[in-house]
């Protein structure tokens, strides 16, 4: 089956965030009436481009979204193009400080939509993962809050090659584990020999990260704790984790 090129962008923040950073990939505006007030300076965009905007009722906006929980407000847009890995880079080649995060299976579009909201408040170039049509879903661009549009989407559907690629253009690959480690998180500001580029690998929370990945990358993290839960949920993990290695490169 054909991929859609269109997708629902709905919830208040998320459709102000697209508007503001992308609004010559909208296609279609659809809302409720009481939100006609906070949402004129889009409809005034929608008419002088031509497009097309609906008031609709509640109920026919949750079919519209496919979801009830879109604030009133809904977008249909142009989907944003998903990168390749050798593109990124070439991208990210002229800069001197980096930080990525790289992700292993990881579906689930609340926990992705918290990740990018965490990624884009920490200042991540890029989110690196191997189910990028996970990420741009509706459901997972409202939670993130309007974080989504911030970010670089990369598609890394060759794990095999990509911590080989990272380091060979200068990365300090950071794996995180709650069972195998060589540094606390606590302690990375104090090693040695850190690059500024940076890339966080976070896996889906019941397997973890592959054996591969852990055994590959430069560090193996460990964010400590009581041990009284086994690990942290994987959107919890990944703005703790961020919260510490953004100060490594400002």
């Amino acid at each position: 089956m054909k991929k859609s090129a269109e997708m629902r962008i709905y919830g208040r923040n998320a459709v102000q965030a697209t508007f503001k950073v992308r609004p010559h990939d909208i296609v279609r505006l659809y809302l409720v009436q009481k939100e006609k007030k906070k949402f004129s300076h889009v409809m005034k965009f929608m008419a002088a481009q031509k497009l097309a905007y609906h008031l609709v009722s509640e109920a026919e906006l949750d079919k519209i979204a496919e979801s009830d929980r879109h604030g009133g407000v809904c977008l249909i847009t142009r989907r944003p193009a998903i990168m390749k890995i050798p593109e990124w880079l070439k991208l990210m080649s002229s800069r001197s400080k980096v930080l990525c995060l790289c992700l292993e299976n990881v579906e689930n579009p609340h926990n992705l939509g918290a990740i990018m909201r965490a990624a884009a408040h920490f200042g991540v170039s890029g989110l690196l993962t191997n189910r990028p049509d996970m990420v741009l879903t509706g459901s997972a661009f409202r939670v993130a809050e309007g974080g989504g549009e911030y970010l670089s989407i990369v598609d890394t559907s060759n794990t095999d090659t990509l911590i080989g690629l990272l380091k060979k253009n200068h990365y300090t690959t950071l794996a995180t584990s709650s069972h195998t480690s060589d540094l606390s998180l606590y302690a990375l500001a104090q090693k040695p020999k850190l690059s500024t580029k940076l890339a966080l690998f976070l896996g889906e929370e019941r397997t973890g990260l592959r054996t591969q990945t852990l055994k590959d990358a430069d560090i193996r993290l460990t964010i400590p704790g009581t041990n009284q839960v086994e690990s942290l949920n994987v959107a919890a993990s990944a703005a703790i984790l961020l919260s510490h290695l953004f100060p490594l490169i400002q």
